[in-house]
């Protein structure tokens, strides 16, 4: 299996007011704490520290406000 004790999330987002990743780096349990402005589709992308993307979580709808979403990879 594939070393992930080095995995950095970068934030790149749109129609949010925040978004806030625990623990990052980590070791393969990501929490997204995404605060949207409005309804959006919202998908995410984890790459390993070499720039491997090694986890990609379909988009899915989000409401507007605050939701945890959660990366187990």
């Amino acid at each position: 299996m594939e070393n992930l004790n080095h995995n950095q999330v970068e934030i790149v987002f749109g129609n949010s007011e925040s978004v806030e990743v625990s623990p990052n780096p980590g070791p393969g349990i990501f929490d997204f704490n995404v605060n949207l402005v409005e309804e959006s589709q919202i998908a995410f992308e984890i790459f390993n520290a070499e720039g491997k993307r090694i986890y990609t979580l379909p988009p899915s709808a989000l409401q507007a406000g605050k939701s945890l979403v959660r990366a187990d990879i």
